[in-house]
């Protein structure tokens, strides 16, 4: 559709013919604020998990007492520490003016996703019932 396609100077993005550049530009951005805003959202969760756990009574202890949902919660602050790392690192590389991140990037789209739907998982298990209503 835009061959030969005529484009006001004042509206070209960088150099011409350098489009699929800028694009990729934009898309290692999303990539970045995807993985920096799911540690935000890694960070809720986890905190919602630990005060149902610090104040959830099962059988005679709270839920916090139990090393299997202890092994959770730690797990899941794992993920979210790795996952700020990265997105600290990401940021400081695209501060400096790397011209290369685009890798890092990617990986930090990929492992916050997968780590935030690991974080999410394990909160509806440690919520229990609770985290299916509402």
């Amino acid at each position: 559709y835009f061959e030969n396609c005529r484009v006001p100077v004042e509206n070209v993005l960088g150099e011409v013919g350098g489009g699929f550049k800028v694009a990729m530009n934009i898309l290692n951005n999303g990539r970045f604020g995807m993985g920096a805003c799911l540690t935000g959202t890694m960070r809720m969760l986890i905190a919602r998990a630990t005060d149902h756990a610090n104040n959830r009574k099962q059988f005679v202890s709270n839920l916090r007492e139990y090393q299997g949902i202890q092994q959770k919660i730690a797990r899941m602050n794992l993920l979210c520490y790795a996952n700020e790392s990265m997105a600290y690192m990401l940021c400081g590389n695209m501060d400096r003016g790397a011209p290369e991140y685009q890798l890092e990037a990617a990986i930090s789209k990929i492992f916050a996703s997968q780590s935030a739907w690991d974080v999410c998982d394990e909160t509806i298990q440690i919520l229990g019932g609770a985290g299916f209503m509402k």
